[in-house]
């Protein structure tokens, strides 16, 4: 079985998955259940996989903007702030130099979005 690496390969794993699990329902065979556990597998290591933080606008030299989804128990604003600062927010480097060239957080707009939890985060390189 193949690795699934987007969306698109998910949903033709799930739809094969459908097409194993009807043919081994007719005639119950150990190499039809064999290619069900790899398809259930490759299926839970895509969807278990870590979150990906998406860049929003790559400013190249000096930082990005990133969208973040915070975890999906996240349940008001006040827990997703203080995930936020848990998890991703970075200090603004106090060097005795002008350039550290460390990253910082410049801002950062926490909302909801379907549902769930997320934010824009604005890093900057301290350059």
């Amino acid at each position: 079985m193949q690795k699934i690496r987007s969306a698109r390969e998910l949903r033709i794993n799930y739809e094969t998955l459908k097409m194993y699990e009807a043919l081994y329902q007719a005639k119950p065979t150990d190499p039809v259940a064999d290619v069900i556990k790899e398809i259930k597998r490759e299926i839970r290591r895509y969807r278990d996989r870590p979150e990906q933080n998406v860049i929003v606008k790559d400013y190249r030299i000096d930082g990005a903007v990133l969208l973040q989804e915070l975890p999906e128990w996240v349940s008001d604003e006040k827990t997703a702030e203080e995930m936020f600062m848990k998890l991703y927010f970075m200090p603004r480097p106090n060097g005795p130099y002008d350039c550290t060239g460390l990253a910082f957080t410049g801002w950062y707009k926490i909302f909801k979005r379907r549902g769930r939890w997320m934010v824009y985060h604005r890093i900057c390189a301290d350059v």
